[in-house]
């Protein structure tokens, strides 16, 4: 609990430093910061699901819409679910770790919203009680973003494509999801 946390300051930190550095615009050669945070949970009766999980990622303007960067991902997953009285599924504390490369194409709508590709791809490793397992994993998300200074932007995620290999077995995962039901909201910083 203490490391969700000292994850959510270091986010907030982020967000407060982004607001500290007001610039009159965005140009070429900067550092550009990205990050997300999600927290869900779903409990009933029997059952119990909890997600926590932040991105972080640090980038380089290319051009005016172009930033290429590296990312890294945590996710900590907990579910408990009773069926009957015969069967209990627990996965017990499963981690997900991942570290990637990702680019980002801006398509300026006005001259505080733009409509943004992001293509990522990633190496991740999983932990549970039990093993680990490795895979990869290729997206295609789209985004809105919003400029809310030159520094600070919010990004809003609708879904996307993903593909994802699990290596030692037998199959991958894919999905291509446009749902407007689920939106992800991140932060960007160009400092």
């Amino acid at each position: 609990m203490i490391k969700k946390c000292m994850l959510i300051m270091a986010f907030m930190g982020l967000v407060e430093q982004g607001i500290a550095q007001e610039k009159d615009s965005v140009e070429p050669g900067e550092v550009f910061l990205t990050g997300s945070m999600k927290l869900a949970g779903m409990s009933t009766e029997n059952n119990t699901e909890s997600i926590f999980g932040i991105n972080l990622g640090i980038g380089y303007r290319v051009d005016d819409d172009v930033i290429v960067g590296v990312q890294v991902s945590y996710a900590d997953y907990q579910t408990i679910m009773v069926y009957g009285d015969e069967f209990v599924l627990d996965n017990g504390d499963v981690e997900q770790f991942a570290i990637g490369l990702f680019s980002r194409q801006n398509i300026e709508i006005t001259d505080r919203l733009s409509f943004v590709a992001r293509e990522g791809f990633m190496i991740i490793n999983v932990e549970d009680d039990d093993d680990s397992q490795s895979s990869f994993a290729i997206n295609l998300i789209p985004m809105i973003n919003y400029q809310i200074t030159n520094t600070l932007g919010v990004d809003l995620n609708f879904g996307g494509f993903n593909y994802q290999k699990i290596s030692d077995a037998d199959f991958s995962l894919y999905s291509l999801d446009l749902n407007l039901q689920n939106i992800n909201v991140g932060v960007n910083l160009n400092l």
